[in-house]
């Protein structure tokens, strides 16, 4: 091979690596883009669920007083018929 084959050869292989780098650097910011996009769906995901669960706190303690109530209600009844 002759010194300018050589040389071609050189430049073309160090300028598909940078083209590879290039690609690859747009590859992980892509990826990163889509993991910072991941965390803030799985961070509102999580709060939505703090929510229902609160909700279901709310819901279960208007129930245990409900419940109460109809206790205290049927017990007034017992005594009321005896």
């Amino acid at each position: 091979m002759s010194k300018n084959t050589i040389i071609a050869v050189f430049i073309i292989i160090s300028l598909s690596s940078t083209i590879y780098a290039i690609y690859q650097q747009k590859e992980a910011k892509r990826l990163e883009s889509m993991a910072v996009a991941n965390a803030e769906m799985a961070r509102q995901a999580m709060a939505e669920a703090d929510a229902q669960r609160i909700e279901a706190e709310k819901q279960s303690m208007i129930a245990m007083e409900a419940m109460t109530k109809i206790e205290m209600q049927l017990k007034l009844a017992l005594e009321k018929c005896k």
